[in-house]
């Protein structure tokens, strides 16, 4: 299914945001009376159009706030949906969108940087919706990877204190869902405004290139909930916090206090999207009977299991500290001796993805 360029909308301010989410919010919410959250997800992940996955999102978020969906996994006989529903390997993308090696991508102009941020806000929304499907409803994610049993076998605690598993549990917590469906709403909101911030120079979504380098990292994470969390959310999703303030500097030499303030509200959520992904990686582990003393050990294995390299600094440590990361976590990833061995199982695009487009 192909979806229409965007080129010739008509700008709208970005203080009208809010407001453009909040109409298809109340327009579409009774749309999805009675619908589960995975069919939800489903459907936003099966949509091509960046542009109604964000308001689709908005609405899916306000009908899961008036509670009127459903948890169970099904799919309801009254879906709406134009296209088979199930669980794709990769969500369906917009075909006005060139995506390239992530080296080709260069962000070296006003307009290209807000793009590579659309771009990345755009993923953004699917990894989120993402993780609801494949980790909320399927509790054979949430144990350790087979390929990593025998190193991690020291950690088990057997302590009574752990999670009790004597009644198995079918899905996540109702919390889980609380959680990553608030952040695909602000994702879709930070789609939004970066969206309408480039129109208002005369852009649009499709004019550039853009990569799938954090697709690509959720594809090599797929199955298992603990790697998810730890490469997606706790390296990647902490990376943005990190240059954050480097395209800040570049909209203050331009004088541009429209796209700053755009930069710093969303920072400000990214937080606790960094927050969410640390907060449920150690669950997953508390879930599997870990000691919470070995908490950062096992988070320094999954990431030179999953992730190409070393950790790139300079790193923003107070919006690190503000999510949970104290520098203990992130600071020995970084040191040249940490990964000496390139594992071949990992996508190639980890170090590669350029700064503006790291979400």
């Amino acid at each position: 299914m192909s979806s229409s360029n965007p080129s010739s909308l008509s700008s709208t301010s970005n203080a009208d945001a809010y407001t453009y989410g909040k109409q298809y919010a109340d327009e579409l919410c009774m749309t999805f009376h009675n619908y589960s959250l995975y069919e939800c997800a489903l459907i936003i992940l099966n949509e091509p159009d960046p542009q109604i996955k964000a308001q689709k999102t908005f609405a899916i978020y306000k009908a899961y706030q008036e509670n009127l969906l459903t948890f169970e996994k099904f799919i309801s006989p009254s879906s709406s949906s134009s296209v088979p529903l199930s669980l794709p390997s990769k969500p369906a993308r917009p075909d006005y969108v060139t995506e390239v090696d992530a080296r080709k991508v260069k962000s070296n102009s006003k307009k290209s940087m807000i793009h590579a941020l659309i771009h990345a806000e755009s993923y953004a929304i699917d990894l989120a919706w993402d993780v609801i499907a494949r980790f909320g409803y399927n509790p054979e994610t949430w144990i350790i990877p087979h390929d990593m049993e025998g190193t991690m076998s020291t950690y088990q605690s057997t302590s009574a204190d752990a999670t009790s598993t004597t009644v198995p549990l079918t899905q996540a917590p109702k919390e889980f869902f609380d959680d990553w469906i608030k952040v695909a709403s602000e994702e879709a909101l930070h789609f939004t405004k970066w969206r309408l911030r480039l129109l208002e120079f005369g852009g649009h979504y499709g004019e550039f290139p853009g990569h799938q380098g954090l697709w690509e990292s959720a594809e090599e994470t797929s199955l298992s909930s603990i790697a998810r969390m730890s490469i997606v959310h706790c390296v990647l999703e902490a990376r943005g916090l990190d240059v954050a303030p480097i395209m800040r500097t570049k909209f203050e030499k331009s004088q541009d206090y429209a796209s700053i303030e755009i930069l710093d509200q969303n920072h400000k959520e990214e937080i606790g999207h960094v927050h969410y992904g640390k907060k449920w990686f150690e669950w997953f582990l508390q879930y599997n009977h870990y000691n919470s003393t070995d908490t950062i050990d096992i988070f320094h294995k999954f990431v030179k299991t999953y992730f190409r390299g070393i950790l790139r600094p300079p790193f923003n440590d107070t919006s690190r500290q503000l999510a949970g990361f104290t520098s203990e976590w992130y600071v020995p990833l970084s040191k040249a001796d940490f990964n000496p061995n390139i594992n071949n199982n990992t996508n190639t695009n980890n170090e590669e993805t350029n700064d503006e487009e790291t979400e």
